[in-house]
């Protein structure tokens, strides 16, 4: 009886997770998850408290794990700034981690990062999006880039660490396979810091 509770609970969390990933977590409803796997709403709140719980179910341990990279990186910035580091590298290094954080668990980042609006887990690119900014900007002023013009390096670090986490985000959306994600997301990175890189040349 048990192993046929456990194959019922994986069925509804990979229903789940493929209307989810398709439509986006505010857009799903119980009663359709029902329909689709030709059994009661009941039943789905056998093994679930709602939506909410079964989005959490379909993500797994990648939220918690996610969350706890991202603040140990923010972390790592606010301490910078305390010791008023000025190795550039020390940033760099922080922007490096991104790549752990979306080479793995594929699908439960994408349902993390580009499906989760409305739900208690949403907010994760928001949150990477504001950090990638401040590093890009604390590298920029390091290697003082834009002299004299605060509010244009400002205004680069936002549109330049806006562009790679939307390309991040693009990258996961695909769900390639292993060996095209990865290498992918090192293209893009690369990419970003070699631009990073050419635009502190031109203007320091």
């Amino acid at each position: 009886m048990r192993q046929h509770n456990e194959q019922l609970r994986e069925q509804i969390i990979n229903v789940a997770q493929a209307a989810f990933s398709a439509r986006g977590f505010a857009a799903v409803s119980i009663r359709e998850l029902a329909a689709e796997l030709q059994i009661s709403k009941g039943n789905i709140y056998n093994y679930f408290t709602g939506k909410e719980d079964l989005f959490a179910a379909c993500i797994g341990d990648t939220a918690a794990a996610f969350s706890t990279t991202l603040t140990a990186m923010e972390a790592k910035y606010t301490q910078a700034q305390v010791d008023q580091t000025t190795d550039p590298d020390y940033f760099s290094n922080i922007e490096q981690e991104l790549l752990t954080v979306f080479k793995h668990n594929g699908v439960a980042i994408d349902l993390l990062l580009n499906c989760s609006n409305g739900s208690a887990l949403a907010g994760g690119a928001v949150r990477l999006a504001l950090l990638t900014k401040r590093v890009t900007a604390a590298i920029l002023r390091l290697n003082n880039a834009y002299p004299g013009q605060p509010k244009l390096a400002a205004a680069f670090a936002e549109t330049f660490a806006s562009s790679l986490i939307n390309s991040l985000q693009t990258i996961i959306r695909h769900q390639y396979p292993t060996a095209i994600h990865e290498t992918t997301l090192d293209t893009c990175i690369t990419l970003f810091s070699n631009g990073l890189k050419q635009t502190i040349r031109s203007n320091s």
